[in-house]
């Protein structure tokens, strides 16, 4: 048995680190999009430095019906959509059994239990996302920058 405030601890923390993980890979998508000034525009830094600067991968297109067949410099990173997994929202249903000891409140996650004394319980856990407020949010972004 666990205490029911550990396993709703631990559930939380998964999910936080689920959205983090996403949140990352999103982040590294992104950044295939550009190059490290310092490796002259070939591959993307690994290292990040606060001075150092990244310039967007292009594709460059010929407009045919241009004076001098001029061509044209396109940033691939709007060329392509964007659209990462989010988590919005996360629901998880635990059918636990127990019993009170003292303070705390001891669950049996195992399928139904029927032991002496222990009560069943079905418990809900909803997840949202929902945004930082302003201030988390210009610290969070400024932050960022420096990664």
């Amino acid at each position: 048995m666990v205490e029911l405030e550990t396993l709703l601890t631990s559930i939380a923390s998964s999910v936080q680190a689920s959205q983090d993980a996403i949140q990352h890979n999103a982040y590294t998508n992104f950044m295939k999009y550009f190059v490290s000034e310092k490796n002259n525009g070939m591959t993307l830094s690994e290292e990040k430095t606060r001075d150092e600067a990244f310039m967007p991968v292009l594709q460059y297109f010929k407009a045919l019906d241009s004076p001098d067949n001029a061509g044209v410099a396109v940033p691939m990173v709007a060329l392509v959509k964007h659209n990462s997994l989010v988590l919005e929202g996360v629901k998880v249903v635990l059918n636990v059994s127990g019993v009170p000891n003292g303070n705390h409140f001891m669950v049996n996650t195992e399928p139904i239990n029927d032991e002496q004394g222990t009560e069943h319980h079905q418990i809900t856990l909803e997840f949202k996302k929902e945004e930082p407020t302003e201030g988390m949010s210009r610290i969070l972004s400024a932050y960022n920058r420096f990664l």
